[in-house]
């Protein structure tokens, strides 16, 4: 049983990953979840 929870946690941290990535496309007003720092800027 507490495999399941566990497979239902990631799952739902999984889903809720690719819903920010995804609004945080168009508008840009979502922090994404990984900060990536800008070495491409430097």
């Amino acid at each position: 049983m507490e495999f399941l929870q566990w497979a239902f946690t990631f799952v739902l941290a999984m889903a809720i990953s690719a819903l920010t990535i995804v609004q945080a496309e168009p508008g840009g007003n979502t922090e994404p979840l990984v900060n990536v720092p800008p070495i491409a800027e430097i």
